[in-house]
Protein backbone atom coordinates (compact mmCIF):
# COMPACT_ATOMS: atom_id res chain seq x y z
CA UNK A 1 0.00 0.00 0.00
CA UNK A 2 1.46 3.33 -1.03
CA UNK A 3 1.70 6.42 1.17
CA UNK A 4 -1.04 8.17 -0.81
CA UNK A 5 -3.46 5.26 -0.42
CA UNK A 6 -2.66 5.04 3.30
CA UNK A 7 -3.33 8.78 3.72
CA UNK A 8 -6.62 8.46 1.83
CA UNK A 9 -7.71 5.47 3.93
CA UNK A 10 -6.87 7.27 7.21
CA UNK A 11 -8.66 10.44 6.08
CA UNK A 12 -11.85 8.56 5.17
CA UNK A 13 -11.86 6.70 8.50
CA UNK A 14 -11.30 9.87 10.51
CA UNK A 15 -14.10 11.65 8.61
CA UNK A 16 -16.50 8.75 9.28
CA UNK A 17 -15.76 8.70 13.01
CA UNK A 18 -16.04 12.49 13.17
CA UNK A 19 -19.38 12.34 11.33
CA UNK A 20 -20.72 9.73 13.78
CA UNK A 21 -19.53 11.81 16.73
CA UNK A 22 -21.25 14.95 15.36
CA UNK A 23 -24.51 13.04 14.74
CA UNK A 24 -24.52 11.68 18.30
CA UNK A 25 -23.80 15.13 19.70
CA UNK A 26 -26.62 16.64 17.59
CA UNK A 27 -29.08 14.02 18.88
CA UNK A 28 -28.09 14.71 22.50
CA UNK A 29 -28.47 18.48 21.99
CA UNK A 30 -31.86 17.94 20.31
CA UNK A 31 -33.12 16.03 23.36
CA UNK A 32 -31.74 18.65 25.77
CA UNK A 33 -33.45 21.47 23.84
CA UNK A 34 -36.73 19.53 23.74
CA UNK A 35 -36.63 19.00 27.51
CA UNK A 36 -35.96 22.70 28.11
CA UNK A 37 -38.81 23.70 25.79
CA UNK A 38 -41.22 21.23 27.38
CA UNK A 39 -40.53 22.64 30.86
CA UNK A 40 -41.97 26.02 29.92
CA UNK A 41 -44.91 24.89 27.80
CA UNK A 42 -48.41 24.04 28.85
CA UNK A 43 -50.11 21.03 27.33
CA UNK A 44 -53.19 22.74 25.95
CA UNK A 45 -55.84 20.84 24.08
CA UNK A 46 -58.52 22.35 21.87
CA UNK A 47 -61.41 20.67 20.11
CA UNK A 48 -63.31 21.41 16.92
CA UNK A 49 -66.07 23.92 17.67
CA UNK A 50 -64.28 25.67 20.57
CA UNK A 51 -64.38 29.46 20.73
CA UNK A 52 -60.88 30.96 20.82
CA UNK A 53 -58.88 34.18 20.51
CA UNK A 54 -56.25 34.23 17.73
CA UNK A 55 -53.08 36.29 18.11
CA UNK A 56 -52.53 39.01 15.51
CA UNK A 57 -48.91 39.00 14.29
CA UNK A 58 -46.92 42.22 14.70
CA UNK A 59 -46.43 44.06 11.40
CA UNK A 60 -42.84 44.39 10.21
CA UNK A 61 -40.99 46.71 7.87
CA UNK A 62 -37.70 45.15 6.83
CA UNK A 63 -36.51 43.50 10.06
CA UNK A 64 -38.04 46.10 12.39
CA UNK A 65 -41.18 45.16 14.27
CA UNK A 66 -43.83 47.86 14.45
CA UNK A 67 -45.60 47.58 17.77
CA UNK A 68 -48.22 49.96 19.06
CA UNK A 69 -49.08 49.51 22.67
CA UNK A 70 -52.76 50.27 22.08
CA UNK A 71 -53.07 47.95 19.10
CA UNK A 72 -55.21 44.84 19.79
CA UNK A 73 -53.11 41.73 20.27
CA UNK A 74 -55.86 39.15 19.65
CA UNK A 75 -58.83 38.89 17.33
CA UNK A 76 -61.98 37.00 18.03
CA UNK A 77 -64.06 35.30 19.01
CA UNK A 78 -63.16 32.67 16.45
CA UNK A 79 -64.36 29.10 16.03
CA UNK A 80 -62.12 26.10 15.34
CA UNK A 81 -63.48 24.52 12.17
CA UNK A 82 -61.15 21.61 11.47
CA UNK A 83 -58.26 19.90 13.25
CA UNK A 84 -55.43 19.19 10.83
CA UNK A 85 -52.91 17.90 13.39
CA UNK A 86 -52.60 17.98 17.19
CA UNK A 87 -51.13 21.49 16.96
CA UNK A 88 -52.83 23.08 13.91
CA UNK A 89 -56.42 24.12 13.24
CA UNK A 90 -58.41 25.90 10.57
CA UNK A 91 -60.01 28.96 12.20
CA UNK A 92 -63.11 31.00 11.27
CA UNK A 93 -63.66 34.53 12.66
CA UNK A 94 -67.30 34.76 13.76
CA UNK A 95 -68.02 38.49 13.42
CA UNK A 96 -67.61 38.51 9.63
CA UNK A 97 -67.22 34.78 8.77
CA UNK A 98 -63.67 35.20 7.47
CA UNK A 99 -61.60 32.04 7.24
CA UNK A 100 -58.27 32.83 8.95
CA UNK A 101 -56.71 29.67 7.54
CA UNK A 102 -54.34 27.30 9.27
CA UNK A 103 -53.30 28.48 12.73
CA UNK A 104 -50.82 26.95 15.14
CA UNK A 105 -51.89 26.17 18.70
CA UNK A 106 -49.23 28.60 20.01
CA UNK A 107 -51.25 31.54 18.59
CA UNK A 108 -54.57 30.41 20.15
CA UNK A 109 -56.05 30.94 23.59
CA UNK A 110 -59.46 29.91 24.86
CA UNK A 111 -62.33 32.42 24.65
CA UNK A 112 -64.60 32.79 27.67
CA UNK A 113 -68.06 34.32 27.41
CA UNK A 114 -68.22 37.62 29.30
CA UNK A 115 -70.30 37.62 32.45
CA UNK A 116 -73.63 39.37 32.36
CA UNK A 117 -72.82 42.90 33.59
CA UNK A 118 -76.47 43.99 33.90
CA UNK A 119 -77.20 41.63 36.78
CA UNK A 120 -74.07 42.69 38.69
CA UNK A 121 -74.92 46.41 38.28
CA UNK A 122 -78.47 45.94 39.54
CA UNK A 123 -77.13 43.95 42.46
CA UNK A 124 -74.83 46.83 43.42
CA UNK A 125 -77.63 49.40 43.31
CA UNK A 126 -79.88 47.24 45.49
CA UNK A 127 -77.14 46.60 48.03
CA UNK A 128 -76.40 50.00 49.58
CA UNK A 129 -73.58 48.72 51.80
CA UNK A 130 -71.56 47.88 48.65
CA UNK A 131 -69.52 45.27 50.46
CA UNK A 132 -68.54 43.76 47.11
CA UNK A 133 -66.63 46.71 45.62
CA UNK A 134 -64.83 49.43 47.58
CA UNK A 135 -63.82 52.65 45.94
CA UNK A 136 -61.26 53.57 48.58
CA UNK A 137 -58.76 51.46 50.52
CA UNK A 138 -59.55 50.39 54.05
CA UNK A 139 -56.39 51.79 55.63
CA UNK A 140 -56.42 55.09 57.48
CA UNK A 141 -55.20 58.02 55.44
CA UNK A 142 -52.74 60.22 57.28
CA UNK A 143 -52.81 63.97 56.81
CA UNK A 144 -50.20 65.49 54.51
CA UNK A 145 -46.93 66.59 56.04
CA UNK A 146 -46.38 70.28 56.42
CA UNK A 147 -42.78 71.31 55.95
Amino acid sequence: MSVLQQYRYNSINSLRTTNKLVQEHAEIQKLIQKNRYDKSTINREFFVGDLVWVKIPNPQIDNNTISHKLRPKYQGPCRLIEKLSPSTFIVLRLQDNVNLGVTNIDRIKLYYEPQNTNSSNSNLTNNSSSSLIRRYPLRERRPPRIY
